[in-house]
């Protein structure tokens, strides 16, 4: 993160907003994942880089669903309803399959932070029907975490069991990635440390 840091500062002395806003959202991501996972990281800082994307007009809608987010892991549940309303209705027609992993991950965020599980392992699974043929191996072993997480959450009868599978075969997939932070919180949620 302190990389991040550094590049931005140096990216904003030369006013390349583009590499502005990508190093932006990947100061995100690793603030959201740091979050979600070790319950490090001030999303604070978080939310003020996508403002500047929204500012600076680059990675906007990306920068919205991921507000989004935010929103919904502070428990401000209006403030992120309304967001998505908005950025939903500023999508372009037809939607990018990148807007649209955007759009089910904030849905999926929302449901799961108000307790709406049927809806939250929906866009989990949609998610994953999206990276799972496309080949993107990292990012469909990542969101197997968020549905077996969902799947713990909603706690039907046999959602544990699908839960210890779905960390199982995520497991696999970093393994064989080489992922040494997520085989970790895997391996604790599979109780195998």
């Amino acid at each position: 993160m302190e990389y991040c840091r550094h590049r931005l500062d140096e990216l904003r002395e030369t006013g390349s907003y583009q590499f502005i806003a990508i190093n932006n959202l990947v100061l995100v991501n690793a603030c959201l994942e740091l979050n979600r996972f070790r319950g490090m990281a001030d999303i604070r800082e978080a939310e003020a880089s996508l403002q500047e994307n929204i500012e600076i007009m680059q990675r906007q809608i990306t920068s919205r669903f991921l507000l989004v987010i935010l929103s919904s892991r502070q428990g401000r549940f209006t403030e992120a309803h309304e967001r998505l309303a908005e950025v939903i209705k500023d999508l372009n027609q037809p939607i990018s399959k990148g807007h649209e992993v955007c759009r089910f991950q904030a849905e999926a965020e929302l449901a799961r932070a108000e307790g709406r599980w049927e809806e939250a392992v929906s866009k989990c699974q949609a998610v994953i029907n999206i990276y799972q043929p496309g080949g993107y191996r990292w990012r469909w072993a990542r969101q197997l975490i968020d549905l077996g997480d969902t799947l713990i959450g909603r706690d039907l009868p046999g959602d544990r069991e699908q839960a210890q599978q779905v960390y199982r075969q995520s497991l696999e997939m970093f393994t064989e990635m080489g992922a040494p932070g997520y085989i970790e919180v895997l391996e604790e949620r599979l109780g195998l440390n």
